[in-house]
């Protein structure tokens, strides 16, 4: 009889957790669309009701965040969208995952393209490139963007050495994958 309540117990925390993770998914195809969409304002208001709910991990509010940070970018009020990212960066995530990989790329991004600081933006992509366990398709974007940034700062030498990182990063990647513009930029730089 013990068991079969141990069993029963064991079953109704598992149901919970599919129930969770379901609705997760479906909060996150949500705000992927007002994203797409350009909702901003909806999907901060998603965003931060999901946060405060206490329904979800702190890695899934990361996701969600990076989400609203990303959507941000380009638009009129991207220092927001950089206060969201910041403040998903005290969030916890396994350095493994896409979630705390998102967050700093997206930091660096926003830094680099619209504050105009692409140095800053170096030392973070070069904090990120210390994890030995990031994925080969993070590491790639990674050096991308940090190669990017030394162009920006004036310096193709340490540019070409990231684009040639990035390039042995994209060839470990293990589904199809375009190494192209990594390539390219090789190609350009080394003339």
């Amino acid at each position: 009889m013990k068991k079969f309540i141990v069993l029963l117990f064991l079953a109704a925390g598992m149901s919970f957790l599919a129930a969770g993770e379901k609705s997760f998914a479906g909060l996150k195809k949500e705000c992927r669309l007002l994203a797409s969409k350009s909702m901003v304002g909806e999907l901060e208001k998603k965003v931060r009701s999901a946060v405060d709910s206490g329904r979800f991990t702190e890695p899934q509010c990361r996701d969600l965040m990076n989400i609203y940070g990303k959507a941000m970018i380009w638009g009129p009020r991207w220092r927001k969208g950089l206060e969201f990212l910041y403040a998903a960066s005290r969030l916890e995530a396994s350095v493994r995952s896409n979630e705390y990989f998102a967050t700093y790329s997206l930091i660096a991004k926003i830094l680099a393209s619209r504050d105009g600081d692409p140095g800053a933006a170096i030392v973070i992509l070069e904090e990120v490139l210390r994890n030995k366990s990031l994925h080969p398709a993070n590491g790639y974007s990674a050096c991308m963007d940090t190669a990017s940034a030394y162009e920006r700062c004036g310096d193709p030498e340490k540019a070409l050495d990231y684009y040639r990182w990035a390039l042995e990063y994209g060839k470990k990647v293990k589904f199809k994958f375009n190494c192209a513009p990594a390539e390219k930029a090789v190609e350009r730089l080394s003339k």
